[in-house]
């Protein structure tokens, strides 16, 4: 997935029952079905859980508090948009922080090479696996490549 697709989902986009999540926007504007790993599907599942827990905790609610509703994104649920920014682009922005600290306490922060661990290079690292693994058509439509169907039906 895309990082803009992945900080755009929501629970309604997900279901844990059948490990599948629904891109409904994509950047080629392609609605798609991402099938999930069980130990993806394991960690939402436990997240939803974790994020009920602590609505229940609060007895009685406070309006201030998170409150936990289907329509909310799964990665930063409360990123709120700015006057110039989205929430998705602020909730970005913070994850990509959060990843440079996390990096620097691995001792993978290299100056000179700052570029390495980046979402699209972790990308282009998947896609490098699939097409160890899968059909080009299949590789296309795992990545979200508009191509994937043309590509599909050259191969039937």
């Amino acid at each position: 997935m895309r990082r803009e697709e992945i900080f755009d989902l929501t629970w309604l986009d997900v279901d844990l029952q059948n490990r599948r999540i629904n891109i409904r926007k994509s950047k080629m504007g392609i609605s798609r079905l991402i099938v999930m790993t069980f130990m993806a599907s394991t960690l939402l599942h436990q997240l939803k859980l974790r994020l009920l827990r602590e609505q229940l905790r609060e007895t009685p609610p406070r309006f201030d508090l998170y409150s936990f509703k289907d329509t909310d994104r799964i990665l930063y649920p409360m990123a709120k948009a700015t006057a110039k920014r989205t929430a998705i682009e602020n909730a970005i922005d913070r994850f990509e922080d959060e990843l440079w600290k996390v990096r620097e306490r691995a001792g993978l922060y290299d100056p000179d090479r700052k570029n390495r661990w980046t979402f699209k290079v972790l990308r282009r690292e998947a896609e490098a696996r699939f097409i160890k693994c899968l059909l080009p058509h299949e590789t296309a439509r795992m990545m979200g490549y508009a191509e994937a169907g043309k590509q599909g039906s050259k191969q039937l």
